[in-house]
């Protein structure tokens, strides 16, 4: 085992930097998704609120530069200990590939070796009255890239690890992530979205996994959610009133900067934007190329998906 001094990264490490917030020029965590495990209601998707007892696994959407790969995601989670709690109070140990699992109780993944998967405790509502097990709690993940530079430096299989190695880590080095999952009885539990195409300039590009852009050209790009995937749901108001609201789900653009800083790079005209007006402007960079733009859906209730989309820059 290797053991990491990580709590402080959690507070120091923020992953902000100079550059926008949709520019893609570091290794970064976009996106975390949740979904219980079972089986995938036809018309509002995959389950992503847990009840007590359920099995949450995880997927996320990364993006490291070909110079500075992402080498593993150690991921931990834990329930609340308050109403401020902001994330895992956590020490953690890295697995080595001899492990059949992760010792610590609080890391329920490391990937490439162990897939996330967070097994809710039965036990995770107790505490709270009748009257607020419907909204439940907010389960908490955190999720840690690690350059390959240390990735490489666990022990291969077969090798004795060191017991007193402690890697010093500098957290500019490193993408932190946290995530809220909700925990709850509720009547109408969450489900993810999904972005199921996109209008490019005025055209549906039907299931296309991407588009050819001109040079410094502007395109105006509106994702599309798949049918059913804004839901209505229950909510119960602190009187215990239950009152049914609507989502309103928002979407975070992301793009590679395709060119250098005197060409021009890609940008968007904004990084944000909010159902019903979804659609943003792309402006491709002056310099030919393949990139990458991503788009990542947030319901506001826990619930995310992406979708991805490959530019032929001409």
């Amino acid at each position: 085992m290797i053991r990491l001094s990580l709590f402080s990264l959690l507070i120091s490490c923020n992953g902000d930097g100079l550059s926008q917030e949709w520019q893609l020029d570091r290794m970064r965590i976009l996106a975390v998704r949740a979904t219980v495990d079972g089986a995938t209601d036809p018309i509002l998707g995959t389950l992503a609120e847990a009840r007590p007892g359920d099995t949450l696994t995880f997927t996320s959407l990364t993006y490291a530069p070909d110079d500075d790969p992402i080498g593993g995601l150690l991921w931990m989670a834990c329930l609340p200990e308050g109403p401020s709690a902001s994330g895992c109070d956590l020490d953690p140990v890295l697995p080595t590939p001899d492990d059949d699992a992760p010792e610590d109780d609080s890391i329920i993944g490391f990937e490439p070796m162990f897939p996330p998967k967070w097994d809710i405790p039965l036990t995770a509502l107790d505490g709270l009255p009748d009257s607020e097990r419907a909204e439940g709690i907010a389960g908490l993940v955190n999720i840690i890239a690690l350059p390959l530079a240390i990735t490489e430096s666990l022990p291969s299989p077969g090798q004795e690890p060191n017991p007193d190695a402690e890697e010093e880590l500098d957290p500019a080095d490193l993408a932190v992530a946290f995530k809220r999952t909700p925990i709850s009885e509720a009547e109408t539990p969450n489900h993810n979205p999904d972005i199921v195409d996109f209008v490019v300039s005025g055209t549906q590009i039907d299931g296309a996994t991407g588009f050819s852009a001109q040079r410094g050209h502007i395109y105006i790009i509106e994702p599309l959610l798949a049918d059913g995937h804004i839901e209505t749901y229950a909510y119960t108001q602190n009187d215990g009133t239950k009152v049914f609201r609507s989502e309103e789900p928002y979407f975070s653009w992301y793009t590679e900067k395709g060119g250098t800083e005197e060409d021009g790079d890609a940008f968007f005209d904004q990084a944000f934007s909010l159902h019903p007006h979804t659609s943003v402007e792309w402006t491709a960079p002056k310099s030919p190329g393949l990139l990458t733009l991503h788009v990542v859906v947030r319901d506001r209730r826990g619930g995310m998906g992406w979708a991805t989309l490959t530019v032929n820059v001409l």
